[in-house]
């Protein structure tokens, strides 16, 4: 498992976690259950899993978080949760169903836990229960981000990620409520 450090959006204090699905130690493996069981005690924290098909880089999830928090602080979300926006927003859905089918928890793949609250305490609780669920854990600077350009999403051929992290920018903040 890698861990990002924590960096701020806005005022939320962020980190994203990195796992392979098949790496959690619970006997229940159902996603619903992994996010339970993060989440419990913890009423301050967002969070959410998502699959690496979805994401281009830690960048790509912090831009993304920015328009999902600015929603929300507007109060024009495209769902009723701030991470479910996330998700959505993520996986370029407006249907919280086909936004899960595309970019939920995958079970043997590369998966992310984006966890994000104003409060740092409840960011690092939340870090110290995905530890103890999940096997693996090391550190990860920020330099060494990978990127995981996600096929079938589009055809677009770009040679430079800033250009691609733009369209795929642009293309999460054209997502609103119906």
């Amino acid at each position: 498992m890698k861990i990002s450090e924590i960096f701020g959006v806005q005022d939320f204090f962020v980190v994203v976690c990195e796992f392979f699905y098949n790496n959690i130690n619970t006997d229940d493996k159902d996603p619903k259950t992994i996010l339970e069981i993060i989440r419990y005690n913890l009423d301050e924290v967002h969070i959410q899993i998502v699959n690496e098909s979805i994401v281009l880089n830690t960048k790509y999830i912090k831009e993304v978080l920015k328009i999902s928090i600015e929603s929300y602080k507007r109060g024009i979300l495209a769902t009723k949760k701030l991470e479910t926006d996330l998700l959505m927003r993520l996986s370029h859905c407006d249907q919280i169903f086909e936004a899960i089918k595309i970019g939920g928890i995958k079970e043997n793949s590369l998966n992310y836990v984006i966890i994000f609250s104003k409060n740092k305490k409840e960011v690092k609780e939340a870090i110290k229960k995905i530890k103890n669920e999940i096997k693996k854990f090391e550190m990860l600077s920020n330099k060494k981000d990978r990127e995981h350009l996600y096929e079938n999403k589009s055809k677009m051929h770009v040679k430079n990620t800033k250009e691609i992290l733009q369209y795929f920018v642009e293309r999460a903040s054209l997502i609103t409520e119906k």
